[in-house]
């Protein structure tokens, strides 16, 4: 139904899940119990770092980012039929897609990019050569109040996207 990754610099990627899942019935021949769902993982856990020295583009401009956190929801929803144990799933009645991440600006004008840009894609790179998450029609919504450090700009911006893919 819904998923949720995050990456934070110095941190490992972490991500949640909510789904639905309707009861099935086991058959002597096949069953969750004597089967191989998935197998022992061999990679190791894949860090923010992984993704290179800026994994995080807007509008074609590499930004210095401390962390980022994508959500899609599809929002399906339970219909409990009376009388019965029956649960039928409604499909999904609000497709949203956001995004949240600190942005560390060096110079006012890739601030000026993110704060007048109508639509872009937003891609962050999770692991080079591995993994790509792009957000298509990509729109900024909302900026908290930037902090300067050091000659440095962090501003914390909320996005929200049209379209997801990942590689």
């Amino acid at each position: 139904n819904n998923i949720t990754i995050r990456g934070a610099a110095g941190s490992e990627l972490s991500g949640e899940v909510e789904f639905f899942a309707h009861s099935f019935v086991f058959t002597t021949t096949a069953s969750v119990f004597f089967s191989t769902i998935a197998a022992e993982p061999t990679d190791s856990v894949w860090n923010f770092e992984d993704g290179g020295a800026n994994p995080i583009t807007f509008n074609s401009i590499n930004y210095d980012t401390t962390d980022i956190s994508v959500s899609v929801g599809r929002n399906i929803k339970e219909v409990y039929v009376m009388g019965t144990s029956f649960v039928a799933l409604q499909g999904p009645s609000i497709r949203e897609i956001t995004s949240d991440c600190t942005f560390v600006y060096l110079t006012g004008s890739t601030q000026l990019n993110v704060e007048t840009a109508s639509s872009a894609t937003l891609a962050w790179v999770m692991k080079t050569g591995a993994g790509t998450l792009t957000i298509a029609s990509c729109v900024p919504i909302s900026f908290s109040l930037p902090q300067t450090v050091a000659d440095e700009t962090y501003e914390r911006i909320s996005f929200r996207g049209g379209t997801v893919a990942a590689l």
